[in-house]
């Protein structure tokens, strides 16, 4: 397995100002300083803002957890990225996404038998992802169900999760053993040079 790019940092190496926030996210319900974390703190005042980013995403109640965890997998799949995939595989269960819709998210494909709410966040997700816009018909069909809340907080969720994504491709960071089957490249989706770190990695 690839060496991370960022060394954990112990408190004693960090400055005021990231021992704050390590602190503080010790003393939360996380108690510890982890991915992304690690990464982010390196600029203290950008991980301070995520952190409390983070913080909504805990709290917030315009999406179901089932439909976070739904746009969180699909953020993942989009950026191969092993640890918030593996991490959230299994919340993501428990949450009431079968493994059947996740493992043909890892696939690359749009699940069989999605539930309506899950068809309308997947669709969103997966345009405004891939695709660049959302059209009028993806759009009315979470505002319909949320509100316009709930579309900027899913928005704000996709970016989020982007941003977690690529600190923690950037870092390589390794996803969690023997929690989750790990994502596979797609075909065509992936420059050579990005597959051959993978499978050096593997």
């Amino acid at each position: 397995m690839t060496d991370t790019r960022f060394k954990t940092l112990a408190l004693d190496q960090m400055s005021p100002e990231q021992r704050r926030i390590a602190e503080r996210r010790i003393a939360g319900p996380k108690q510890k300083v982890g991915a992304p974390l690690n990464v982010l703190i390196r600029s203290a005042g950008l991980a301070d803002h995520v952190e409390r980013i983070s913080e909504h995403f805990r709290v917030q109640k315009t999406l179901p957890e089932r439909l976070k965890q739904l746009a969180i997998a699909l953020v993942a799949r989009h950026w191969t990225a092993q640890y918030p995939w593996t991490a959230h595989y299994p919340m993501a269960l428990a949450a009431g996404i079968s493994a059947a819709v996740l493992n043909q998210i890892a696939a690359g494909e749009r699940p069989a038998g999605l539930q309506a709410d899950e068809a309308a966040v997947h669709d969103f997700c997966k345009s405004l992802l891939e695709e660049k816009t959302v059209s009028d018909g993806a759009f009315a069909a979470v505002r319909d169900r949320y509100g316009e809340a709930g579309v900027v907080d899913l928005i704000g969720l996709l970016g989020y999760y982007c941003m977690v994504c690529m600190a923690l491709v950037v870092d390589r960071y390794p996803p969690v053993a023997n929690q989750a089957p790990v994502l596979k490249p797609l075909p065509g989706r992936m420059p050579a040079l990005r597959q051959e770190n993978e499978e050096k990695a593997s």
